[in-house]
């Protein structure tokens, strides 16, 4: 089934949260920007993504641990 509107009112029609909504919605957002780019996905990243899925991680935690993590491999590539 595919409906559109506000992430609320789909969570609701899924019978999901508005978090699990916005962190899949994230997730695929993320897989078409690899897609695009012709990365491999990360699977930390989609680890992440199934913790809030779940509701094993609020989203603004798991946010907080993506941009940690990203920076951290950030810098770790840019000392390779």
């Amino acid at each position: 089934m595919l409906v559109s509107g506000s992430l609320k009112d789909l969570g609701s029609e899924y019978g999901v949260s508005y978090p699990t909504i916005r962190a899949r919605l994230d997730r695929l957002i993320e897989r078409v920007r690899q897609l695009i780019e012709g990365q491999e996905p990360d699977p930390f990243l989609n680890q992440l993504a199934d913790l809030v899925g779940n509701g094993e991680v609020t989203l603004s935690a798991a946010r907080r641990l993506r941009q940690t993590y990203l920076e951290r491999i950030g810098r770790l590539k840019g000392e390779q």
